[in-house]
């Protein structure tokens, strides 16, 4: 008589996690810190951060930016935030973004789909 087989459960695929962990909004140079916390590269292209009021106009990652599993990349704002050093870090704009009331980042990918929102 032929045994039972049992199926084995398929592996899991590892896909990214993009999100906004971290927002410093004082001292010498604002900037947002997302991290890719998933196990697969994250192609960023077209991806765009804002601030929820949308006063100034969002920073959008280059074509072909890949954000590699555990990595983080920083965008920095205002007069002081000139740290552009791809791919670890880019500049957005000299006006300060972030104020000290409390802000919200949202991340959103090229096809305008809200991502990662964070309040502090």
């Amino acid at each position: 008589m032929p045994q039972p087989t049992t199926t084995p459960a398929p592996t899991p695929v590892p896909q990214p996690d993009v999100a906004i962990v971290d927002i410093f909004n004082s001292g010498y140079a604002e900037h947002v810190v997302i991290r890719n916390r998933g196990g697969a590269p994250a192609d960023l292209s077209g991806w765009w951060l804002a601030e929820e009021d949308h006063t100034v106009s969002p920073f959008t990652f280059p074509a072909g930016y890949i954000l590699a599993p555990g990595a983080e990349v920083r965008i920095y704002s205002g007069a002081k935030g000139r740290e552009h050093n791809p791919p670890f870090s880019f500049d957005w704009t000299e006006q300060n973004v972030w104020d000290n009331d409390g802000e919200t980042a949202q991340l959103f990918d090229a096809q305008g789909n809200l991502v990662s929102e964070y309040h502090y």
